[in-house]
């Protein structure tokens, strides 16, 4: 055979193998079956009313052969919406051909009709392929969960919001008048959402049952990072007193707080240059904002047993009021990174953990008094002090883990500085890979561990996770005291 006819047999054959592979060979094997990227779907909580995220899986034909899918079957109630390769219809959902290797795209989406109840409910579901005499199940579920609902409300009337059902809040809710908040009560924030308090505000949260303010997003912004890390995802707290009310300054009593992942945590401002509204914050955690943790303006403030934590911009700004910090966290890991991964929109600004302002000539002056805290983070000097006279500033720092090195005042006295070279907490770092957040409780090579001032400690003799800090004589700084691992 020449050279040539070779080569012609050799092209006949290319184009027999292409023209046999136009036609799908389609097996009727009975045990054929289809898989699917997850056995079962699962949407996290889902507030009724307003539906859920699309979810997207995948139904994949494994074998070599083509099948016919005679039928897709799903349930008519509204619970779940399915897409199925461009198809919502279930008429139109029969005789698909799905060559081998091949596989076809499911959209779901969760929309639930209220229950009528507290309780989170468990919604269930599936979706049946009918291949060969097989039927394939996709199974779906959803926890649903009924919520009030407030869309840019102002609420004048004095109000106790309760924890029968959580708060989902869109825009800005103003509350106008007294507010109490019961344990346990949970306020999930849309996007750019905002709560403005006008008037008192109670929290009456416990260690066990706090109350919470957070995002009203439950599925992953990427791969293993909740949107409930993210920071920004939603406005903040404003106490803002009304000067034009008759009445005395309205009161201010928070316990067992937990706000995170917003713009600002917990912002306190008023107009007023003597006879200062006065706010006490315990046992609470304001954690992960895009710009402030707590600012306090023109207020009196007593801070406790808090864990102020991660914020782009300061964790705490003062300016004009008599603040005094005892046996908090304040610590500013904000965006460090272990690996290559960031869970935030923005950047960590160059600032300080604490931020001290007394020079405006309009504000009362500024005292501050921390006893017992750690004031921690990535920059070298995590407290600044904006005064004509750092030297001569009337503040007292007592027994506190500090990490900085260049602020010297009268009244420091007992404290204990960090060194580069310190292990202060569990964790400063979110790891995807190790499926880790950040946890600022101490580490058990602590610098923290038994400085703190003894007489200080016996006001506080509960821990913010309720342990005690007076059994060994010894406690230590920060909001949490050291406990050993089991």
């Amino acid at each position: 055979m020449t050279t040539r006819h070779c080569f012609i047999l050799y092209v006949l054959v290319i184009v027999a193998c292409l023209l046999c592979g136009c036609e799908d060979r389609i097996t009727s094997d009975p045990e054929s079956h289809l898989s699917f990227s997850v056995d079962t779907l699962r949407f996290d909580t889902v507030f009724t009313e307003r539906g859920s995220a699309t979810k997207i899986v995948k139904a994949y034909n494994r074998s070599k052969e083509a099948v016919v899918i005679d039928n897709i079957s799903f349930s008519d109630n509204d619970n779940f919406r399915f897409n199925i390769n461009g198809e919502n219809d279930k008429d139109n959902l029969h005789d698909i051909l799905l060559r081998g290797g091949d596989s076809i795209f499911i959209f779901v989406k969760a929309t639930i009709d209220p229950h009528d109840t507290a309780k989170p409910v468990l919604v269930e579901d599936s979706v049946i392929f009918f291949v060969n005499s097989n039927r394939d199940v996709l199974h779906v579920e959803a926890v649903s969960q009924d919520v009030i609902i407030l869309r840019g409300d102002t609420i004048e009337d004095i109000v106790q919001l309760g924890n029968d059902k959580p708060y989902l809040v869109f825009d800005t809710v103003w509350f106008m008048n007294n507010v109490q908040i019961n344990a346990g009560t949970r306020f999930y924030m849309h996007d750019n959402s905002v709560i403005v308090f006008r008037r008192g505000l109670i929290v009456k949260g416990e260690r066990d049952n706090p109350v919470v303010f957070r995002g009203d997003r439950f599925d992953d912004i990427l791969r293993d990072i909740p949107y409930d890390y993210a920071s920004g995802k939603w406005g903040g707290i404003f106490l803002i007193p009304d000067l034009n009310s008759d009445s005395k300054n309205p009161p201010y009593n928070i316990n067992c707080l937990d706000v995170h992942s917003a713009t600002f945590g917990l912002f306190c401002q008023s107009d007023k240059t003597s006879d200062l509204p006065q706010i006490y914050l315990s046992n609470s955690r304001l954690h992960n904002f895009s710009l402030y943790g707590l600012v306090l303006q023109n207020m009196n403030a007593e801070v406790s047993n808090c864990e102020i934590s991660n914020c782009a911009d300061y964790c705490v700004y003062l300016s004009g009021g008599r603040h005094t910090f005892v046996h908090n966290t304040i610590a500013n890991f904000f965006n460090y990174k272990k690996e290559n991964v960031s869970i935030h929109s923005v950047g960590r600004e160059d600032v300080a953990a604490v931020y001290i302002s007394d020079l405006s000539k309009t504000q009362v002056r500024t005292e501050a008094v921390f006893k017992n805290n750690i004031i921690s983070g990535w920059r070298r000097n995590n407290i600044t002090l904006a005064t004509a006279l750092p030297n001569r500033y009337d503040g007292v720092f007592l027994g506190n883990l500090l990490r900085n090195d260049t602020l010297d005042i009268a009244r420091f006295s007992d404290n204990c500085y960090e060194q580069d070279t310190d292990t202060v907490f569990t964790r400063i770092w979110f790891s995807r890979e190790e499926h880790t957040y950040y946890d600022f409780r101490l580490d058990s090579v602590s610098p923290a561990r038994d400085i703190a001032d003894s007489l200080t400690a016996v006001s506080y003799p509960l821990d913010r996770d309720g342990n005690s800090r007076l059994k060994d004589g010894k406690p230590d700084a920060g909001c949490y005291e050291w406990q050993p691992t089991e």
